[in-house]
């Protein structure tokens, strides 16, 4: 369920009204850090595709997409090449991607295929924490069978691996078949 600050913020207005000073400065409070962290999050994230958007302009004609959109940056190449770049930033050393992460992705990836162009899904992976970014291309089998991906980050050996597994619940749904 998603955080509403609007329905905290009214929960905290009548417990004012009630006279419920504490409680709702406990509210308040709890929302204020909660909005503070998500700007904080979603302010990286923005900065990551506009960097990502500018390390891509050298290489072809790159588009900042809309939400509507929902792929972060396009950049077309010659010979009808097309890069989908989804930028994720993480603060933990692990990153599950599941269908339901990649699956607009999987969808734009597949018409422009239609359409005759040789398009590339990639995962832009920036770990700020361990000062790491990857581009993870992902493969059109793990997309088509709907695989969980695993981006895990590795303290001994500092290295990033990429794993891919089927979810139980697919395992489950198969055996029944």
């Amino acid at each position: 369920m998603a955080f509403r600050i609007d329905k905290v913020i009214k929960e905290a207005i009548e417990l004012l009204e009630k006279n419920n000073i504490e409680e709702a400065k406990r509210k308040l409070k709890y929302a204020y850090e909660v909005y503070d962290r998500h700007a904080w999050l979603s302010k990286d994230g923005k900065l990551y595709e506009k960097d990502v958007y500018d390390r891509f302009s050298k290489k072809g004609v790159p588009f900042k997409s809309t939400h509507s959109f929902d792929v972060d940056v396009i950049v077309l190449e010659k010979n009808h090449k097309v890069k989908l770049i989804e930028c994720k930033v993480i603060r933990k050393d692990f990153l599950y991607l599941y269908p339901s992460d990649y699956e607009k992705l999987y969808i734009i990836y597949r018409k422009l295929k239609t359409l005759g162009y040789m398009p590339e899904p990639i995962i832009a992976v920036k770990m700020p924490k361990r000062k790491k970014e990857r581009l993870i291309i992902l493969k059109e089998e793990w997309m088509e069978k709907g695989f969980v991906i695993k981006i895990r980050f590795h303290q001994g050996s500092r290295r990033i691996t990429v794993d891919w597994f089927v979810p139980r619940k697919m395992r489950n749904d198969c055996k029944k078949l």
